[in-house]
């Protein structure tokens, strides 16, 4: 047996004890916070830490961080990536030294350094508040009887504040020397590239001092950086100031903590030149038992003359109560962001704490990813102004002085009744795709740096800032979970996202408040492409347009034959069809010249110059029925038979890391999609008059005729079509679209016009979704799931479909299609559940199973036989010829090692080729050795990075996005058997599945499994790692989502009904609850939650939401009268008050069965 001797630091006790991680809701100075014990024994995980303005904090678990203002050109400390932030804690950040007197003793303790721990008993807690605004580390030194801590928060006014509190937990006094401060403070204006690529350079530049009369701690460059010949002032500091010490010296870097350390007398420090800086503080005081000692550290960025001087001065003020204002400015943050919160419904109080907290976070990163609107549904006069001189200065220039009169601020339905009564087109399509949104950013963070992420929240003179941006994905989906709270918004919502559609059927990369914008050609960078993302048309505008039928009914049948409608102009051009058959791997042309041309226009009329235009210079218009039959006919006109849509656009779908399915790819995902889509659009053209008919462009009625021909020709066939048959009816369905986009490439779009009558655009999407269905059909795997994704082998007599294994995103997609019956879906969840998608440590499923990939020494051996039998490998063996193979001193044979795909092998043997000796060889046995090239590395499996990296979406990992999409399919499929009245056990059975699901999730786990704090929403946990990519990720518009569900309220036919299917019983309280909340204009309400019930907020409503046994609503109107009304629907008419936010309504009280 093995025994564990003790082991020594010299003559101390090396202490090795292991304490378990505890966790938990706690309070703390009166706020809900989490809290992990013993934190350390969990590998480091990386943090968000959010803020009401435009702070931005990226923490790790270990202490290291960045932090700043605005973006990552506004930094405090270095913008690095999360692995070097987690890695550079001792050299980036809090440091501090402790010399603690005791008795006749000197104690050294280094709060939060490894060696603590080996010498003391401490114990280390990590507390993050629900908010997500705060975060608090603190050390428990059991030896010696202390307790230190310190908070990150951030103030308005100052910026970032270190809060620390040193506390005397023992029972005599004890004489403390402190040093405290933080390591490699960044200079102003120093940007992140100069930081990641110049940091040697960068550290000559840098200048910080001490101001002696304030102990302001000033960091700045001597000079920006450059090698030019010209004078380059750098004018601005990043500052650091202390409060709540008596100072008796200052250190501008980390230098002599050594030297404190060992009891020595530090040196103070006013200047340091040509090194990193920090910010340090010296001081000596006693701490009673139980006193404890509070200071802090507040930090700033970007400071002029002017504003350092305002600084100086405060701090002179013999006046200014530093504690106090901080503190006050901080809570100040607190409440703003309480009222953020309150205004988007964030905030719930039910007995289920965790699914509240997790709710909260959910809703506010959504939010900082796609805004929200900032005055509710009040409009900014000015604003919208603005907004229409930035877009077309033409139609401001008609139409400023009048709507200036309406006031500083208008009720949104006295902006529309002014813009509707002027009939202008142009005035209304601009209305309804204005949104007045704030607090948006791009999801980037040191964990994800290619995003590039800026906080435009003010303006320079201070006033709000409206702005909004993000790639066009990220931001329609978290506008899709944010119209639930302003559902007079979404025809807005609909409106942009049509408006920024090409006439060719696809969308830009990226949207924000000023425009459109694209990728475009970088050559060299294999991180650049251009082209378009093939399922980002569909899926995306369909939950919008559904959740637009579901608050307002038929009000989309009158826009079907509006043409208020326009294009994005892109400088795109996909190609004809055979060039796209030849090589579907490079299918779009950059237009250079058109590129040109659009951004000149852009310059002189505004946003609007990257619309389409005519000829004569004017925005085509289009009705709402051309739009969305573009955006179908453009994916049908990709249909493959058999196998789904032909991703040939250059970009992959919504899993990027596929991206080398792009070319030979084929979509099931998008064709489950593209059937919900058609399905959704048959039901409202039903819907329609009969007799009805609708106008659309010629070329878009020729090219709705061509495909519908070949979808009749395709559903005539009936049964699976044979590779012969695909080729022909793929083929007539491209160049059908080839047409089309020659035409409109050449010529640009004409204003001739026809229509498509309403029996003829059913029959059409009728006939579509049977073709659609057969091929659903014929990808239903034996094991009840269904293919994702497939390959298309290209041939010359016919079209082949080869399948891949299964993924995650398929079997969201089909759920999601409204095509399974209720029992069909519950079978395949069950297949699911018991498929090697499902990761059992995390209890919730990977995007695709775990496989394991060659070792270093099994990859890359050639087959000795096909060796042995090509006379030009053994010729180039025989000769020393390592171009394209060598052999090793066990005789196996390898392929060049600087070889990464077939490309390589091409061009050696192109070069060999040009020599005599090899020429004839080489002719002969080309396409054999390209072969055994591929037999070595089955690159034909190769679906993209996907299959090659172990993070983010790679091999193992679990992507919460996806399960998260999963989970909304479910509660979907559940709900439509409920509606549809199938057998109690089917329902019981998904609502098993679906609480199943969400027992997966983050919030559900304690936090040594999940990896993080549990309420936070992260990215990704790869296998046998933590969570990762913390905060704005897309799991929190679905949670958004289906946690309506979950209290209860649904809505159906325009109207607000209440469910209690998926109401947990273990939410509701045992007994009688005070909510406080916070309204929409920050004040505190405080209202009872009676036993068995929750409260939440809908549309800035409180709702009390029980259960009994009768379904009842009481609304409480605010002139003090109520109403009890019997069942589970509101009525129509308090349904639109509750929309539009019109404060006729105080609360409801609503008991469900």
């Amino acid at each position: 047996m093995n025994v564990r001797r003790q082991v020594f630091l010299g003559d101390q006790p090396f202490i090795n004890e292991q304490f378990q991680v505890e966790e938990g809701f706690c309070d703390r100075e009166g706020e809900i916070y989490y809290k992990i014990e013993n934190y350390t024994a969990m590998e480091p995980f990386f943090m968000t830490v959010t803020s009401d303005s435009n702070h931005w904090m990226f923490i790790s678990s270990t202490g290291g961080l960045t932090a700043g203002r605005v973006n990552s050109e506004f930094s405090l400390f270095p913008y690095y990536t999360d692995d070097r932030i987690t890695e550079n804690t001792g050299n980036t950040g809090p440091a501090t030294v402790i010399l603690a007197e005791k008795g006749d003793k000197k104690f050294l303790w280094e709060p939060f350094c490894r060696e603590s721990g080996r010498v003391y008993t401490v114990h280390l807690n990590l507390y993050r508040n629900v908010r997500g605004n705060r975060v608090i580390f603190e050390e428990v030194n059991e030896t010696l009887g202390l307790s230190f801590s310190y908070m990150w928060m951030n103030s308005r006014r100052f910026g970032w504040v270190k809060k620390s509190i040193l506390k005397n937990n023992s029972g005599e006094c004890v004489n403390i020397e402190l040093t405290d401060g933080v390591m490699n403070i960044i200079p102003a204006g120093t940007s992140s590239h100069i930081q990641n690529t110049f940091g040697n350079l960068l550290n000559a530049y840098k200048k910080s001092e001490i101001d002696r009369e304030t102990g302001l701690g000033l960091f700045a460059l001597s000079a920006t950086l450059t090698d030019l010949a010209e004078p380059s002032e750098s004018l601005k500091a990043n500052v650091f100031w202390q409060w709540g010490l008596d100072v008796s010296y200052y250190l501008l870097n980390e230098k002599q903590l050594a030297k404190i350390s060992s009891g020595s007398k530090a040196e103070p420090e006013w200047v340091n030149k040509g090194d990193r800086g920090g910010y340090f503080v010296g001081s000596s005081f006693a701490l009673d038992k139980g006193e404890e000692k509070v200071w802090y550290l507040s930090g700033d960025v970007d400071k002029d003359h002017s504003a350092v001087e305002s600084l100086r001065s405060m701090l002179l003020d013999s006046g200014f109560d530093g504690s106090r204002e901080i503190e006050e400015d901080a809570a100040e943050g607190n409440r703003k962001l309480d009222e953020i919160l309150a205004l988007n419904d964030g905030m719930q109080k039910s007995a289920g704490v965790m699914n509240c907290a997790h709710h909260q976070a959910n809703v506010l990163y959504n939010i900082m990813r796609g805004g929200y609107f900032f005055n509710g549904n009040t409009i900014p006069v000015a604003d919208f102004v603005e907004y229409i001189h930035s877009t077309n200065k033409q139609v401001c220039a008609l139409y400023e002085e009048s709507l200036l009169k309406l006031g500083e601020t208008a009720e949104y339905g006295q902006v529309l009744d002014f813009v509707l009564s002027r009939h202008d087109v142009n005035l209304t399509r601009l209305w309804y795709e204005y949104l007045p949104l704030s607090f948006s950013r791009r999801h980037g963070d040191p964990s994800r740096p290619w995003n590039v992420f800026s906080i435009e929240t003010e303006k320079a003179d201070g006033s709000p800032k409206l702005d909004y941006q993000g790639n066009w994905r990220d931001i329609f989906q978290n506008w899709e979970a944010l119209s639930y709270s302003y559902p007079l918004f979404i025809r807005h919502m609909v409106g942009k996202f049509l408006n920024a559609t090409t006439a060719d059927g696809y969308n830009p990369y990226r949207l924000s408040r000023s425009g459109i914008d694209w990728e475009v050609p970088e050559p060299g960078n294999p991180w650049a492409n251009i082209g378009y993302w093939s399922d980002h048309q569909i899926i995306y505008l369909l939950k919008l347009l559904e959740m637009y039928r579901n608050f307002f009914g038929d009000r989309i049948l009158a826009d079907l034959d509006s043409r208020e409608f326009t294009f994005a102009e892109v400088p795109y051009e996909i190609k004809s069809f055979d060039e796209i058959l030849k090589d579907p791997y490079n299918t779009i042309v950059f237009n250079e010249n058109k590129h040109k041309i659009i951004l000149e226009r852009t310059e002189q009329v505004g946003a609007e110059g990257k619309m389409l235009h005519t000829s004569e210079g004017s925005i085509v218009l289009a009705s709402m029925t051309e739009k969305l039959m573009i955006l179908l006919l453009a994916k049908l006109g990709n249909f493959v038979p058999g196998g789904g849509i032909w991703m040939n656009t250059q970009r992959p779908e919504w899993n990027d890391a596929n991206n080398a399915l792009v070319g030979k790819g084929v979509s099931i995902v998008t064709l489950a999609y593209v059937r919900r889509f058609a399905a959704f659009l048959l039901g409202i053209f039903q819907s329609h008059d009969s007799g009805s008919s609708f106008t659309v462009h010629k070329d878009v009625h020729d090219w709705f005729t061509a495909i519908s021909e070949v979808m009749s020709r395709i559903d005539s066939m009936k049964e699976s079509v044979n590779p012969e048959e695909r080729l022909d009816v793929v083929s007539r369905l491209g160049r059908a679209s080839e047409r089309y986009r020659s035409s409109l490439y050449e010529r640009g779009r004409t204003e001739e016009r026809e229509t498509l009558s309403r029996d003829r655009l059913i029959e059409f999407l009728s006939t579509s979704l049977r073709c659609i269905d057969q091929t659903l059909g014929e990808n239903r795997r034996d094991d009840d799931l269904f293919h994702s994704y497939n390959t298309l082998e290209i041939r010359t007599d016919g079209l082949k479909i080869h399948y891949l294994y299964e993924m995650l995103e398929g079997q969201v997609a089909v759920l999601s299609a409204n095509w399974l019956e209720p029992a069909e879906s519950l079978k395949m969840l069950e297949a699911l559940r018991g498929s090697s998608l499902y990761r059992p440590d995390q209890n919730s499923y990977m995007l695709y199973p775990n496989r394991t990939l060659p070792g270093f020494l099994e990859k890359n051996n050639i087959d000795r036989e096909s060796v042995k039998s090509s006379v030009l490998l053994s010729t180039l063996i025989e000769e020393g010829n390592k171009d394209l193979i060598l052999m090793d001193s066990k005789g196996i044979c390898h392929f060049n090692g600087d070889f990464h795909n077939a490309r390589q092998v091409g061009d050696v043997l192109n070069k060999l080729s040009r020599e005599v000796k090899y020429a004839g060889l080489v002719e002969k046995e080309r396409d054999s050795i390209e072969h055994l090239f591929e037999a070595t590395f089955n690159h034909q499996s190769f679906t993209g990075r996907s299959g090659t990296f172990f993070a983010y979406e790679g091999l193992g990992s679990i992507y919460w996005h996806m399960v998260s999409k999963l989970l909304l399919a479910v509660q979907e499929n559940l709900f439509r058997a409920v509606d549809g009245g199938v057998s109690a056990d089917v329902i019981e059975s998904l609502k098993k599945h679906y609480y199943d699901v969400r027992a997966g999730i983050g919030y559900n786990k304690p936090a040594t499994v999940y990896g993080a704090f549990p309420f936070d929403p992260y990215s990704h946990s790869p296998e046998g790692k933590g969570a990762k990519q913390p905060g704005m990720t897309g799991q929190v518009k679905e949670e958004v989502i289906t946690r309506l569900a979950e209290t209860g309220i649904r809505i159906i036919d325009g109207k607000i009904a209440f469910d209690g299917t998926l109401i947990d019983p273990q939410e509701l309280f045992s007994g009688d609850e005070t909510w406080q909340l916070v309204t929409a204009g920050g004040q505190t309400r405080r209202m009872t939650l009676p036993r068995n019930s929750m409260g939440l907020t809908f549309c800035d409503t409180p709702f009390v939401i029980g259960k009994g046994d009768k379904a009842s609503i009481k609304v409480f109107f605010t002139d003090g009268e109520t109403e009890t009304i019997i069942g589970s629907v509101l009525p129509g008419e308090y349904c639109k008050s509750i929309y539009s936010r019109d404060n006729t309504i105080s609360q409801l009280e609503v008991t469900v069965l």
